[in-house]
């Protein structure tokens, strides 16, 4: 039996997410309050391959059948429901997946985007300039769903932006596609993973099953499960400008002129 279809018997899923939208927190909850098996980021992670992916897709796919798929089987050998909540799925690794003949199901987890924004830019995660951007987020060089030509000119914090903006659009790309395919898919905001009646949703979407534990879920929400602080590694948290609102305009306007402009050529094909 391949790996493929080992895996195919059992419950997968994954997220089409920006990041530093609550997935670890919702991981810990999974497990820690549904006895799921569910994880953030575990070995071997995506950000290992991303970049080599992002150069040469198919590495995706070697990689999945290799390293991580392997490594999921192993974990499941005595399960039938596994969760992996990384925002690294998104971003070359679903089509290498529904490629191989698995039909996992999606969390589509969101965010206010300048919460995220800020997030990354206050711990200096920024698309295409810094080492932490470049080591985990796709840049508007790189992306084939929102590419953005003079994107050197954009502030860091528009960058930030920019990134969220473009997880956006992978979503909504994603919903059409997991519909048309008949594949399971669940919105949820980042306001709702600390909500218990929305929590059992997402439980029992994720493996159905067995009642959560109410008292364990209150008890995980009481700290704090991915801190910035402990993303930075001492260096000092960077200050957000003050001029937010003018900088987030000015970037969407120069996306809806770019998506016109996508739009006009789609039709004059």
């Amino acid at each position: 039996m391949s790996i493929a279809d080992e895996l195919s018997e059992k419950r997968l899923v994954f997220t089409v997410t920006s990041g530093r939208s609550g997935t670890k927190l919702l991981a810990n909850l999974l497990r820690g309050a549904a006895g799921i098996c569910a994880e953030h980021e575990p070995a071997p992670r995506f950000n290992y391959v991303f970049r080599s992916v992002v150069d040469s897709p198919d590495a995706a796919r070697w990689w999945l059948l290799t390293e991580k798929l392997p490594a999921i089987a192993q974990i499941l050998r005595s399960g039938h429901a596994y969760a992996e909540l990384s925002h690294l799925t998104c971003k070359g690794f679903i089509e290498p997946m529904l490629d191989i003949g698995l039909r996992p199901s999606f969390l589509m987890v969101s965010r206010h985007p300048r919460s995220v924004a800020s997030s990354l830019f206050r711990i200096g995660a920024i698309p295409e300039r810094t080492a932490a951007g470049r080591l985990v987020l796709i840049g508007p060089s790189e992306s084939s769903f929102l590419p953005l030509p003079g994107w050197r000119q954009l502030t860091d914090y528009q960058l930030c932006y920019w990134y969220v903006r473009e997880i956006e659009f992978r979503q909504a790309h994603y919903r059409r596609a997991f519909s048309a395919k008949n594949l399971d898919w669940l919105d949820l905001d980042f306001d709702e993973i600390s909500d218990w009646i929305t929590f059992e949703k997402v439980s029992a979407f994720v493996a159905g099953g067995r009642q959560p534990d109410r008292s364990r879920f209150d008890q995980i929400l009481t700290s704090n499960q991915n801190p910035r602080a402990g993303l930075l590694n001492g260096a000092a948290e960077m200050a957000l400008p003050d001029n937010l609102d003018e900088q987030e305009q000015q970037l969407d306007d120069m996306i809806a002129r770019r998506a016109d402009f996508l739009a006009a050529g789609r039709d004059a094909a």
